[in-house]
């Protein structure tokens, strides 16, 4: 994990925060929690392998969410509007023009439907006091 994505960032990316063992733990737990990635091995020697849906999400992730400088940038950002030096709210403008823009540009891989069905919910109780739904499913 020290070096995951270290031939595509500068660096300075470790100072900046991106893969610190503080965050890396909780973001390790709960991609194995999830589903996404399972520890193989022995006592001695352990890793982490993706499973079949860890792969399935990176086949129809777009390239730019995976990248780890992506990553290493909005963290340098962050730090950034920690000092003041930006707008928090010009941060989000970025995120948010790019996501508007990956929802725009975006084309499905083909198949994607069937590495991820979608989710057929039922409703199964009504709330008594508003009369809302829930849903499971």
């Amino acid at each position: 994990m020290e070096s995951a994505g270290a031939k595509d960032m500068p660096d300075e990316v470790e100072r900046k925060g991106l893969g610190t063992p503080a965050t890396r733990a909780g973001v390790i737990e709960k991609l194995v929690r999830i589903g996404f990635v399972e520890r193989q091995g022995n006592k001695k020697t352990k890793y982490l392998v993706p499973t079949d849906k860890g792969t399935s999400l990176i086949t129809v992730m777009p390239e730019q969410i995976q990248s780890a400088s992506m990553t290493a940038e909005w963290e340098q950002k962050l730090l950034e509007v920690e000092k003041q030096d930006i707008a928090s709210e010009d941060f989000m403008a970025e995120i948010k023009d790019m996501i508007v823009d990956l929802i725009e540009t975006y084309e499905p891989v083909k198949g994607a439907d069937k590495l991820f069905p979608p989710r057929q919910y039922k409703q199964y109780k009504k709330y008594p006091k508003k009369g809302a739904s829930k849903w499971q499913r």
